[in-house]
């Protein structure tokens, strides 16, 4: 008895791979036929191209098979590591289970739909899936080469223009032909732009990973500083597409009351379309006076999601006004005027005070001075070097701490550099006082007592001297 049959018109059709939507016939007479991704059989059915590149299941070599008998074709599992299943159940090792048109078998990560599956054999695979007449492989004009649908969604993204272009031209439309798709053939739209119809093929592929646009805003918060005082200020925020197909997006502003903040005509009525990225620009009244911050949102949406961006309008110093606001503390001054604002007890004790400390940092950072035992005279001198650098870390803290209090933090690396210049300055000039005058104090040197003494009444005869400089001012 011949129990051999003719498999013509049978065939199994991937839902579930990297080309979905395509046909394997199984065709002529067939006693059994090995599925895996490596049969190794003539008659084998290599699957290993419907499998992703690191799939969390994976088939074997020699997976399943199917055999056919008098009342049809019957799937076996081939003692595979992760199984058979038909119809989301596991088939046994061994056991023979009959399909029928419509049947899902999934080996692997792989799943497949028998098609045209009837007691007879007379059925033929559905006419608007034929089988690939020829590999798939499409190259983009200086791109990439397309060997799934899912690498056409890839490449729209690098290569919309050349996508748009070839679609028009008719070019892809003799491809998906060529491959036995006639059915996923671009469908002519008079009324529809080229980008609206790449979009619209783009969407009929029977790709594995989603078609769609992704929205994405930048930045997420804006702050705006302005000077009060009235006219328009213009900003731009970068709505970009991250995903595939065309990103339909409105724009509103919110709270809709808001009066300070407004969209331009092009993006405040009606929907825009982005490719890759737009430009959404706005605009800010500013008030005449600003004494809080403003806040309000623009708000993004559409087929690829909802995004908000938080504007806030706050009040930026101006120069004249910085001086203003500091001129009761020092910014703004005359260095006679900040003098003047001592007592002349307040001035000589602190100034005695400040010439006594300066004394003590050249003394521990420089070395001891003087004939004996302060900084020794001569080439070896630890000098000025050390001095300076110290003096000036010291007066860069100062005066970049002060400027960023006053000027803000713009203002800050200049503050620290004049800060530094003057530790410079100060310290060549406590330097040179002390390799000029306290040598004189011979047999006196050695005592810390006698040079802060020292000190201290040049400190105070420099402040007797500023008292009578700024007297009119007192």
């Amino acid at each position: 008895m011949n129990t051999k049959a003719n498999g013509d018109g049978w065939a199994l059709e991937v839902v579930r791979g990297r080309e979905p939507g395509r046909v394997f016939p199984l065709v002529g007479s067939l006693e059994e036929i090995v599925l895996g991704n490596a049969p190794a059989d003539a008659r084998g059915i290599d699957l290993a191209s419907q499998e992703g590149e690191n799939p969390p299941r994976r088939m074997a070599p020699r997976h399943a098979s199917l055999a056919w008998s008098g009342a049809g074709i019957a799937l076996r599992d081939l003692e595979s590591p992760g199984g058979t299943f038909l119809n989301r159940q596991r088939i046994l090792p061994g056991q023979a289970r009959p399909l029928a048109e419509g049947d899902v078998i999934q080996l692997g990560g792989v799943q497949l739909r028998v098609v045209g599956a009837k007691a007879n054999g007379s059925a033929t695979p559905p006419a608007h899936r034929p089988a690939p007449t020829s590999a798939f492989a499409y190259s983009i004009a200086g791109g990439p080469t397309c060997r799934s649908w899912d690498d056409f969604l890839t490449a729209s993204t690098q290569r919309w223009g050349t996508l748009r272009d070839e679609l028009a031209s008719g070019q892809l439309a003799r491809f998906v032909i060529s491959i036995g798709r006639p059915d996923l053939a671009p469908k002519p739209g008079a009324a529809e732009s080229p980008d609206e119809r790449l979009d619209a093929w783009l969407g009929s592929l029977p790709a594995t990973k989603p078609a769609r646009p992704e929205l994405d805003v930048h930045p997420a918060r804006l702050v705006i500083r302005v000077a009060p005082g009235g006219g328009t200020r213009r900003g731009m925020i970068r709505v970009a597409n991250v995903g595939h197909r065309l990103l339909r997006s409105r724009a509103r502003v919110e709270p809709p009351t808001t009066s300070w903040l407004t969209l331009i005509p092009e993006f405040s009525t009606g929907s825009f379309v982005t490719v890759d990225e737009t430009e959404l620009a706005f605009e800010v009244a500013i008030p005449g006076t600003l004494p809080i911050p403003l806040t309000a949102a623009i708000v993004i949406d559409g087929n690829g999601g909802s995004k908000q961006v938080a504007i806030v309008l706050e009040a930026k110093e101006t120069v004249a006004g910085a001086l203003e606001a500091e001129a009761p503390t020092s910014i703004g001054l005359t260095l006679g005027d900040l003098i003047a604002r001592q007592s002349p007890l307040v001035r000589v004790a602190s100034w005695a005070l400040v010439a006594v400390i300066l004394r003590l940092i050249v003394g521990v950072v420089g070395g001891s001075i003087g004939e004996d035992a302060m900084i020794p005279s001569g080439p070896d001198s630890p000098g000025l070097g050390r001095v300076a650098l110290v003096l000036a870390a010291v007066g860069g803290s100062i005066g970049g701490v002060l400027a960023g209090r006053r000027g803000g933090k713009g203002e800050a690396p200049y503050g620290a550099f004049a800060g530094a210049c003057g530790g410079v300055v100060v310290a060549s000039a406590v330097v040179a006082a002390c390799r000029s005058v306290e040598p004189g104090l011979v047999g006196w040197s050695t005592s810390i007592v006698v040079v802060g003494l020292a000190w201290a009444l040049m400190g105070a005869g420099l402040a007797a001297l500023t008292t009578l400089f700024v007297k009119g001012k007192e």
